[in-house]
C-alpha cells in the first residue's frame, strides 16, 4: 500500500488497493478572494523547523474548496510536482506562476474550463544556488456570474514549493502519515533497498487488527511500489475467525497495483527476517525473502518498471476492502542493515496517526548517514 498522507479526524489509506499520496501545502488568500478551504492539509517547510505537522481545517464558501500540491521539498534536482483542486461550481481555472527564481519551471498556464476538479504538472528545473529558492504558484479559479461591486466572481489559492540547495546534505523531516511509520529515503533512481528485523510480538489487539513490516522501493510520492514483508493479522485464514492475543504472520511480497502473494513460508515472532529487493534490468527486479532464524528462503524475479524514486522501512497498518484497518499494537521493533542503492536527498521520518492519536513512531536520526548505518526502532504508542 502507498502512503497515505494524515487528514485530521478522518481514517486515511494491506497491500490491496491504491490511495492517493497527496501532501497539502501552503495555502493561502490573495487580497479579496473568498477563503480557500484547506481540507486536511499540512504545514510547509519552513527555515525554522522541518517538520510537516497536521493543520485544521478552515469551512468557508469558495469556489476552490481544497488544494493540494505534491511533492512540497525538492531536491537540488527538481522534479516533478503534481497540483490538484477540488472546486465548486467554477467555470475556468488558470494556474499561475507567482516567482522566477533564475530556473526553469514548466507549465501549462492556459486558461482552461473547470468544474469541479482541477489538476495540472510542473516540471521544476535543477536548483544552481547555494541557497534554498521557494517557488509559488496561484490557482485562479473564476465563474460566468458578475458582481458589480467587485467584478466577475473569482477564488485564488496559492502554494509554495521548496527546492532546496546544491550543497545541501540529505536533512530528515518528519511526516503524519494514515498508515505507515518508520523511514523512507528520496532521491534516487534506487536499485536495490534491504533490510533486516525481528518479528515482533503482538499480543494485544482486538478483532480486524493488523501489522505489516515490509521493506520497498516507491509509494512514498506515487501509486508504484515493489514491497515485501510479514504480516500479523488477528483474523485465521484457515478458518476465517478472530484470535485476538493469538495473531497469525505470513511471509509476503506485492507489486503495485496487484495484490499481496503469500510465500510459502513458516514465520513466527521473534524470527529474524531480511528482505531485499533489487533491479536486475530496468523493469525487471528481484525480490528475496530469507528467515535467517529457520533458515527458509524465497526468491522470485518480477516485472516493476516503477520510477524508483524512494526506498522504504515501514511499518504499516494494511488496507484491506479499500478501508484501512487499525494498527495491531506490537512490541518495540527494529530494522538494521539497511541499504538505499542510489543517491539520498531527503530523509522522511514518519509517524502514524489513527483519528487524531499518534499510534506507530520510529526513533529519531539524525540524518541519512545514522539511518542507513544503525538503523531505526519503532515503537507502538497508541
Amino acid at each position: 500500500m502507498t502512503f497515505t498522507w494524515y487528514q485530521p479526524a478522518t481514517n486515511s489509506g494491506k497491500r490491496h488497493g491504491l490511495a492517493p499520496a497527496i501532501l497539502a501545502l501552503a495555502l493561502s488568500l490573495a487580497p479579496g478572494s473568498s477563503p480557500a478551504v484547506a481540507q486536511g492539509t499540512m504545514s510547509p517547510y519552513s527555515r525554522a523547523s522541518t517538520d510537516m505537522a497536521p493543520s485544521a481545517p478552515v469551512r468557508a464558501a469558495s469556489l476552490v474548496t481544497s488544494l493540494t500540491a505534491e511533492p512540497s521539498v525538492l531536491g537540488p534536482q527538481g522534479g516533478v510536482v503534481r497540483v490538484r483542486a477540488a472546486l465548486y461550481d467554477a467555470a475556468r481555472c488558470r494556474l499561475q506562476l507567482l516567482s522566477h527564481q533564475g530556473f526553469p519551471v514548466v507549465y501549462a498556464s492556459n486558461l482552461r474550463p473547470c468544474v469541479a476538479s482541477f489538476a495540472a504538472k510542473a516540471q521544476i528545473g535543477a536548483n544552481p544556488t547555494n541557497v534554498d529558492r521557494v517557488v509559488s504558484f496561484e490557482l485562479v479559479a473564476t465563474h460566468g456570474r458578475y458582481n458589480f461591486l467587485s467584478g466577475p466572481e473569482r477564488s485564488v489559492g496559492r502554494f509554495s514549493i521548496v527546492v532546496l540547495d546544491r550543497a545541501r546534505t540529505p536533512f530528515v523531516r518528519r511526516m503524519w502519515s494514515g498508515n505507515w511509520s518508520g523511514y523512507a529515503v528520496e532521491g534516487g533512481p534506487f536499485r536495490k533497498a534491504t533490510g533486516s528485523f525481528f518479528v515482533p510480538s503482538a499480543s494485544a489487539g482486538g478483532c480486524g487488527a493488523e501489522l505489516d513490516q515490509w521493506v520497498g522501493v516507491d509509494g512514498a510520492h506515487d501509486q508504484d511500489l515493489i514491497q515485501a514483508g510479514v504480516g500479523e493479522s488477528t483474523i485465521d485464514p484457515a478458518t476465517g475467525r478472530c484470535r485476538p492475543g493469538r495473531p497469525w504472520s505470513d511471509a509476503w511480497w506485492e507489486v503495485l497495483p496487484g495484490a499481496s502473494r503469500p510465500v510459502p513460508m513458516t514465520v513466527h515472532a521473534g524470527d529474524l527476517m531480511y528482505i531485499s529487493v533489487s533491479a536486475l534490468a530496468r523493469t525487471r527486479w528481484e525480490i528475496g525473502i530469507q528467515d535467517q532464524t529457520t533458515g527458509q528462503a524465497f526468491r522470485i524475479s518480477v516485472p516493476y518498471a516503477g520510477p524508483a524514486t524512494s526506498a522504504e522501512w515501514v511499518m504499516e497498518a494494511p488496507t484491506v476492502f479499500d478501508s484501512t484497518v487499525p494498527l495491531l499494537p506490537y512490541d518495540k521493533a527494529a530494522f538494521a542493515g539497511l541499504k538505499a542503492a542510489g543517491p539520498v536527498e531527503l530523509v522522511d521520518e514518519i509517524w502514524l496517526v489513527e483519528g487524531n492519536d499518534t499510534v506507530s513512531v520510529p526513533e529519531s536520526v539524525p540524518g541519512v548517514r545514522e539511518l542507513l548505518g544503525s538503523g531505526f526502532s519503532v515503537e507502538y504508542t497508541g
